[in-house]
């Protein structure tokens, strides 16, 4: 069954944290290049600053939390996808990644990812394609528990089973 999780209304969309210093980054590389551009330096320098500007503004954009009453979503660059409704919804956890550390997730029953797998190889096996990450990129979470609290929160008012 396919759910429209960013189309209802009630939805509460959160981006990366610290969004406007991405932007700031972002204009900083794109002004660079056009400069470098414009005074001849490097043409090959220009082109990685532009590049570099362009990616950070597309990420800025691009990757989201949705929640709604209808489920949840997350967008990594639109080209990685996980959406699904609160009743395949099993867990709030502190899971391990392949990369060391670990990370704070909402663990999904059935997979319910879609676009590049590659975006996943950063888990464990088991978890690939049933984990929506809470903690990393830090959903705008300021100091102490700031953000991170309010999307558990609304997880669990949507679905009480996923917190202990």
């Amino acid at each position: 069954m396919k759910i429209n999780v960013q189309a209802a209304a009630a939805s509460n969309v959160y981006y990366p944290r610290n969004r406007k210093l991405i932007w700031l980054l972002s204009g900083i590389l794109l002004l660079a290049a056009t400069g470098l551009l414009a005074y001849e330096f490097s043409e090959m320098i220009a082109a990685l600053f532009l590049l570099q500007g362009s990616y950070f503004l597309w990420y800025s954009f691009t990757t989201r939390l949705v929640i709604s009453p209808a489920g949840i979503a997350f967008d990594s660059l639109g080209v990685y996808t996980v959406v699904t409704s609160w009743s395949n919804v099993e867990r709030i956890v502190h899971i391990p990644c392949s990369t060391g550390g670990t990370i704070r997730a909402l663990i999904l029953r059935e997979p319910a990812a879609s676009g590049w797998w590659y975006r996943d190889v950063a888990l464990l096996p088991e978890h690939r394609g049933r984990v929506i990450p809470l903690s990393a990129p830090r959903w705008g979470q300021p100091r102490g528990c700031g953000r991170l609290c309010e999307i558990e929160e609304k997880i669990q008012h949507y679905a009480a089973q996923a917190v202990p």
